[in-house]
């Protein structure tokens, strides 16, 4: 750390993060711990915090996902209680929300999440689109597919009516509520050209999730 100034080792910072995150999408498991370690440096160290002293609401939602898939439950809970603090006030109430809700919903606590979600607001697009998709998720693990499909209609539209999204970001949640649609109506027999799919698609938000449906019909 002493050979770079602090900026650059912000620099440093994203790039190896931004790395990991490009390999976890494309499900090499082994960068889940490594961005996390990077994660709990950057802010024990001060460098991913802002001038003021913050966290940005996106480190965070990340923060707590990678902590999610490791299933360090007790930790991920502890961080968004405790760590709630560095985030600017305007986004506190809707990341404490947001995250309870995924922790509950990785938990398979459903109804629990479903009440975090309820709570979110509109502070940041992100956690707008992520509390679309984990309702999404929950209707689906929880058999209410009428209200699924009701979801998903609404999303698409909410997808491409919001100029605030960007393409990349617009295509891979368009993505996947085109693939869960699929799964809705796939029948056995067409499963294992719908998950031979998935695995090549780039970008598709919620990728793991998705193949983890497969093999059910």
């Amino acid at each position: 750390h002493h050979c770079f100034t602090r900026q650059e080792q912000a620099w440093l910072y994203g790039y190896a993060l931004n790395y990991c995150i490009r390999q976890i999408r494309n499900v090499r498991e082994v960068f889940v711990p490594e961005a996390l370690n990077l994660y709990e440096q950057g802010i024990e160290s001060g460098i991913l915090l802002g001038e003021d002293g913050r966290l940005s609401p996106w480190h965070f939602k990340n923060i707590v996902k990678l902590a999610l898939r490791l299933r360090r439950f007790e930790w991920a809970g502890w961080f968004i209680r405790g760590k709630n603090a560095l985030l600017e006030p305007d986004f506190r109430a809707d990341a404490l929300h947001y995250n309870l809700a995924d922790l509950y919903f990785f938990t398979g606590r459903y109804d629990e999440a479903q009440e975090h979600l309820m709570q979110v607001g509109l502070s940041d697009v992100h956690y707008s689109l992520g509390a679309k998709e984990m309702l999404a998720k929950i209707y689906y693990e929880t058999g209410e597919y009428e209200a699924l499909e009701s979801l998903l209609h609404a999303f698409r539209i909410y997808l491409r009516r919001n100029r605030i999204i960007t393409d990349n970001v617009r295509k891979a949640y368009l993505n996947f509520a085109k693939v869960l649609q699929h799964r809705l109506r796939a029948g056995r027999q067409q499963l294992p050209a719908l998950q031979a799919k998935v695995e090549k698609m780039d970008l598709l938000t919620a990728k793991n999730w998705l193949l983890d449906q497969m093999p059910r019909s």
